[in-house]
């Protein structure tokens, strides 16, 4: 209000002398009483915001002090950090070293430690960790992601703390799952209102007994499993599950599976997917039901279906990765096991042996069954189906390195057949140019020839312009004499 009313006075003016028109024209305006020129009142609303700033400075202060005081009151951070999507996502010594900096976060969150979370949660489609993916998006550099990454981290600390101090007593941790923080405020923003209890969900498929899954090869080292609370990515996160969880799948809903887990010191059944972006990240474990040593072979039964195809999974599930298709005409099947419904077999895919799983039965429909020699004797001397195929893959070594050595002989007769190529094209191309520098030598020559001769042409009729020049002078001397 006081720069409005110093703004809003009229200008001053002095009396002072001047021109005869101009005092006729304006007369000097008097300084009224009490006004000073030149100088500005004391205004005590700006000592006020002043004061406030700095209450505020301090206050945010004391409250940053607070938060550091708390996460170091225990050894690894204070427990609560697990009931946050985004605190639980980083390591719990560089979350110790942010609290403590509470700024300078380029100095802590290098570039080598950005990368590693968007490694490991930069497409991850968890929505409590959309605020850390968008903080990993951040503009302007490394820096300007360390920045938004750690003012995030701490951010969600203060929420902890502000939000588990509303209790009397230490909050237990599912008390602290419903403090709000800036990450699960963004996570709701998106997701629907849900009841607390939740509703029972209906399983397409129910594996009895239980399954057991593990992480696949693609799985990303050392990144946890979100485990919710129905089979959908806007549910309740129950766990954060390490990458050595041993998962017991009791049955699959949807593209999630079933799994139990202990949540708040109670075992109770969450959701995991088994997959992310086409990629599988969940395998069934291979538990054998029985081992064929040496191996067997198998062949197509009589209620074999008439030119069906057969479908070789990476697994014994029907959720599987499905790698690879037989003809019907494929009729033996090198058998090393049984698992349930299918068959372990071994198969050259891509030119290397590998162990897969193709269907045996079909419920109550028989596809393979082993081969009549497997239930004779087989005459003394005759191989094995295990020899044979060593046997056979031995000579399809041999012929593999003959073709590859063949190859190479063949590209290093096409390289040497290159290079005399080169050579010779070199050599016409430098005798082309040495044609070529002939010609204009040649033709340099004749012109010099042709100059030297006008040059002697001209000297010899210079040397007659001075005979006759010295000719004309004697006769001018003898007719002057008298």
């Amino acid at each position: 209000r006081c720069a409005r009313a110093r703004r809003a006075r009229p200008p001053l003016t002095l009396a002072g002398p001047a021109s005869a028109g101009q005092a006729a024209a304006r007369p000097p305006m008097a300084v009224p009483a009490g006004v000073g020129v030149g100088m500005d009142e004391h205004c005590p609303l700006e000592d006020e915001a002043a004061a406030d700033a700095a209450a505020k400075i301090k206050e945010e202060e004391v409250s940053i002090r607070r938060v550091q005081d708390w996460w170091s009151s225990e050894a690894n951070g204070p427990a609560a950090a697990s009931n946050s999507p985004v605190l639980a996502a980083v390591d719990r010594a560089l979350l110790a070293e942010v609290i403590a900096a509470g700024g300078g976060y380029h100095m802590i969150l290098s570039a080598d430690r950005l990368d590693g979370l968007h490694r490991n949660y930069g497409s991850s489609t968890d929505p409590g960790l959309e605020p850390l993916q968008k903080a990993l998006q951040a503009r302007g550099g490394s820096k300007a992601q360390a920045r938004a990454v750690g003012m995030l981290l701490f951010k969600e600390a203060r929420a902890l703390l502000e939000g588990g101090k509303a209790a009397p007593a230490p909050p237990a941790p599912a008390a602290l799952a419903g403090v709000a923080t800036p990450a699960r405020n963004a996570a709701a923003a998106s997701t629907p209102s849900r009841s607390s209890t939740p509703a029972e969900v209906k399983l397409d498929e129910v594996f009895h007994p239980p399954r057991q899954y593990v992480c696949s090869e693609a799985y990303p080292p050392g990144a946890v499993m979100a485990a919710r609370a129905a089979p959908n990515a806007k549910s309740d996160i129950v766990a954060m599950l390490p990458s050595d969880f041993a998962y017991v799948v009791t049955g699959r809903s949807g593209d999630y599976l079933e799994v139990q887990v202990v949540a708040n010191g109670e075992a109770c059944k969450a959701y995991v997917p088994p997959a992310h972006q086409g990629q599988a990240m969940l395998v069934p474990a291979v538990v054998l039901d029985q081992v064929f040593d040496p191996p067997q072979r198998w062949v197509r039964s009589a209620g074999y279906p008439e030119g069906a195809t057969m479908a070789v999974k990476s697994g014994p599930a029907w959720e599987s990765k499905q790698i690879a298709t037989l003809p019907y005409e494929f009729a033996q099947y090198l058998a090393t096991g049984l698992a349930g419904d299918f068959l372990q077999v071994v198969l050259e895919l891509d030119g290397v042996s590998t162990a897969a799983f193709v269907l045996h039965r079909l419920r109550d429909l028989v596809l393979l069954e082993p081969a009549p020699s497997h239930c004779a004797g087989t005459p003394a001397g005759t191989p094995q189906p295990r020899q044979l195929s060593l046997q056979q893959e031995v000579r399809r070594g041999q012929q593999q390195e003959q073709l590859d050595l063949q190859h190479q002989q063949q590209r290093a007769h096409d390289a040497a057949a290159a290079a005399r190529a080169a050579a010779d094209a070199a050599e016409r191309a430098a005798e082309a140019a040495r044609m070529v520098s002939d010609v204009r030598v040649d033709a340099l020559e004749a012109k010099v020839s042709a100059q030297e001769q006008q040059i002697r042409a001209l000297q010899a009729e210079l040397g007659k312009l001075r005979a006759h020049l010295a000719s004309a002078s004697s006769a001018l001397a003898t007719a002057a004499t008298p």
